[in-house]
C-alpha cells in the first residue's frame, strides 16, 4: 500500500540523514533536513489523499538527494534530474492553494512561486559554500554561476510541468 510504502521511504530518509550526519558534516544534515520539513509544510497545503501521493514522491526525491550526496552527482544529469523533479513536485503543491484566479494567472503565479523557492535554495546553497566548503568532503554545491542559472531553469520548467499536471487534473 502507499501508506507502507511512505513508511519505508521515511525509513530509509532518516537512515541516509544520520548517515550523512556521521560521515558527512552536521551543516549539510541540517540543510537536507530543513528541505524536509519545509517540503512536508508544503504538503499541508494539499488535500489528505493528494497530500499521501505527493509524500511518495517527496521521500523518493530527499533519498536520491542524499544518494546524490555520495555517489550519483558524479553521474552525468543527475542534477538535471533533480531540479526538474523537484520542480514539478513543488508546483504541484502548491498549484491547488493558489487556485483563486483564472487557470493561467494560477499556473503563472505557481511557476513564480517555485522560482521564488529556486531562488531561496541557491543562496541556500551559496551560503553553505561560502560557510562550509572548505570543511565538507563533498565540494562546492555551486561551482560555477551557470550552473546556478541552469539550475533556476530547471526549476521552472520542472514546476511547468508540474502545474500543467496539477491543473488537468482539477
Amino acid at each position: 500500500s502507499k501508506k507502507l510504502a511512505v513508511y519505508l521511504m521515511q525509513i530509509i530518509f532518516l537512515t541516509g540523514l544520520i548517515y550523512t550526519f556521521l560521515l558527512v558534516s552536521l551543516p549539510l544534515t541540517l540543510f537536507i533536513l530543513g528541505l524536509a520539513i519545509s517540503s512536508e509544510l508544503l504538503l499541508l497545503l494539499n488535500t489528505k489523499e493528494k497530500r499521501q501521493n505527493l509524500r511518495l514522491i517527496l521521500y523518493i526525491l530527499l533519498n536520491l538527494n542524499l544518494a546524490g550526496i555520495f555517489w550519483l552527482y558524479s553521474t552525468n544529469y543527475y542534477d538535471v534530474l533533480m531540479h526538474l523533479s523537484w520542480g514539478a513536485l513543488i508546483g504541484a503543491v502548491l498549484y491547488r492553494p493558489i487556485k483563486k484566479a483564472t487557470k493561467q494567472h494560477t499556473i503563472l503565479k505557481t511557476i513564480l512561486a517555485v522560482f521564488l523557492i529556486g531562488v531561496i535554495w541557491e543562496v541556500g546553497e551559496f551560503t553553505f559554500d561560502l560557510l562550509f566548503s572548505s570543511s565538507s568532503s563533498i565540494g562546492l554545491m555551486q561551482p560555477s554561476k551557470l550552473d546556478t542559472i541552469k539550475d533556476l531553469i530547471l526549476d521552472v520548467v520542472g514546476a511547468m510541468i508540474g502545474t500543467n499536471m496539477a491543473s488537468s487534473t482539477h
